[in-house]
């Protein structure tokens, strides 16, 4: 019974231990968990070109590709986008692929459409996203936009089939 007690004060010591830690250090700039307007802000502004914000949507290039960062902290969410076409210029075989694309090469970036445009998009908590994945995700959104039409890649990596019937 004394081992058992032992061993419990020894967990509830290691566990306390482990909380005082946590309150006590405070994550760096652009951690999971500390994502902030004036962070992303940073961020872009240090990847982009000719970027342009209100600090709540931010517009940029990312390799001739153009595309906004719209966020909002009270829903902790944020998405990038990149117009690509008017949607009812799609052709069926372009609706088939660009959902295999967002099964198979996609990767974290996806196709989507609103308000009868098809865009490249990233969706993402805004709270927890951090430095890697924002560029991450500025370059995905890119190669998506303009690879669209060829082979529906964000360039990052590829699950599953390899090439699409065109």
């Amino acid at each position: 019974m004394k081992n058992g007690l032992v061993f419990i004060i020894m967990i509830l010591a290691l566990g306390a231990g482990f909380l005082v830690h946590a309150l006590l250090v405070k994550n760096p700039a652009g951690e999971a968990g500390t994502m902030t307007p004036e962070i992303l802000n940073e961020i872009i502004t240090a990847n982009a070109s000719e970027v342009k914000d209100d600090g709540r949507v931010w517009e940029f290039q990312v390799s001739g590709v153009a595309m906004a960062c719209i966020i909002d902290p009270n829903h902790d969410r944020m998405r990038i986008i990149a117009p690509i076409l008017e949607a009812d210029k799609l052709l069926e075989k372009h609706r088939k692929i660009m959902l295999e694309s967002n099964y198979h090469n996609a990767l974290d970036a996806r196709y989507a459409t609103s308000n009868g445009i098809v865009y490249s998009v990233f969706i993402h908590p805004f709270s927890s996203l951090d430095e890697k994945q924002l560029k991450s995700a500025m370059r995905q959104v890119s190669e998506l936009a303009k690879t669209f039409g060829t082979t529906y890649s964000s360039g990052e990596l590829s699950f599953g089939a390899q090439g699409t019937d065109l």
